[in-house]
């Protein structure tokens, strides 16, 4: 049988669509007895903490997971890209430390 070990989704910009459909994604999969669990390691526009609200991000995919998930590598309040959010923040961004 195969076993999925991950899937990445992405998006063409922020507030498409990624976190609605990836909650979608883990429904499905958890319906079909999938264990699955998400991750959102940058995050704007939302709180940069936990309680996490039920409509964010965090709050959305939590839900859809049924368990709590890992706070993201880096939250900014400013709800735009990463990179223009980093740049109003004055907040600079590590991408390799976020892969480890």
């Amino acid at each position: 049988m195969f076993q999925m070990n991950r899937v990445v989704m992405v998006g063409t910009g922020t507030d498409v669509g990624e976190t609605h459909v990836s909650a979608l994604l883990i429904r499905a999969l958890r319906s079909l007895g999938h264990q699955v669990t998400a991750y959102k390691p940058f995050l704007t526009g939302s709180a940069t903490k936990p309680p996490w609200p039920p409509t964010s991000d965090i709050g959305i995919l939590q839900a859809a997971c049924a368990v709590p998930i890992e706070p993201p590598f880096v939250a900014l309040s400013t709800p735009v890209s990463l990179y223009r959010a980093a740049k109003i923040d004055n907040v600079a961004i590590n991408i390799e430390a976020a892969a480890t």
